[in-house]
């Protein structure tokens, strides 16, 4: 039951992310947007290869395919993440220099919480366990981390989201927040709820897919400008960072 529930699910998910890719790829999307398109060809590949070895028994395979889709995954997730902040801070170029020092050394933070697992663990076979999971771990963390700051930043400063940007940061938002219920679970039940927390994966997965399909499979509406400035002047903000950051 749970085989089919699965990869119905999973192939209904990727039949949506062909079909964004594809629209990024004849409007010119996927130049705006590069890491959430390779994301997107990437996780639909992923699939097709995970539903081939699972389906002939390559259980070899598939365990070890695993292991670098979820590798792949995590890096590209912080990747979109860096992608929307550049977008959404293209104006301020202040922003635009500490979001680029902020994500270099979250990188660097990350790589060595990586190496430090690996050569810490106990056993070859805990080995890429342990670097996986605390990538896996840190990199959710960041990536929340950072769209919520978006949406705060936007709401307090009244910054207009494009329609697509707000697309894929309502998804990655769904997305991450289902990844730390599954953790959140597992930590409290244990491996015993491995096929509940597979469950909320592969649904949360699927519905992140549906809401960037809504988004990039439409074009934006005409919104009219507001009709006053916001109250908080962003442009002081930026240009005392600048001052700061040039120091």
């Amino acid at each position: 039951m749970f085989f089919v529930f699965r990869w119905t699910v999973s192939g209904c998910a990727a039949v949506l992310l062909a079909l964004v890719a594809t629209r990024m790829s004849r409007t010119g999307l996927y130049r705006q947007y590069p890491a959430f398109f390779v994301y997107a060809v990437w996780d639909v590949v992923r699939f097709l290869a995970s539903f081939i070895f699972d389906t002939f028994g390559a259980y070899h395979a598939f365990f070890y395919f695993y292991y670098v889709g979820r590798v792949i995954g995590c890096i590209f997730f912080f990747l979109i993440a860096e992608n929307l902040y550049r977008r959404f801070f293209a104006p301020f170029e202040g922003l635009q220099k500490l979001g680029r020092l902020l994500f270099r050394w979250t990188a660097f933070v990350m790589v060595a919480i990586t190496a430090v697992a690996v050569f810490t663990s106990t056993s070859r076979l805990e080995t890429p366990w342990a670097a996986l999971n605390n990538m896996d771990q840190a990199v959710t963390t960041v990536v929340a981390g950072v769209t919520f700051f978006l949406f705060v930043f936007a709401a307090y400063f009244g910054v207009e989201w494009d329609h697509y940007s707000l697309g894929i940061a309502v998804g990655i938002a769904l997305s991450t927040s289902v990844a730390m219920t599954d953790r959140w679970v597992l930590s409290i039940f244990g491996s015993s709820a491995g096929p509940i927390t597979s469950s909320i994966h592969t649904a949360g997965s699927a519905c992140a897919v549906v809401v960037w399909a809504r988004y990039m499979l439409t074009r934006p509406r005409l919104v009219s400008p507001p009709l006053r400035s916001p109250a908080h002047n962003l442009d002081k903000w930026n240009a005392t960072l600048q001052e700061l950051l040039a120091r």
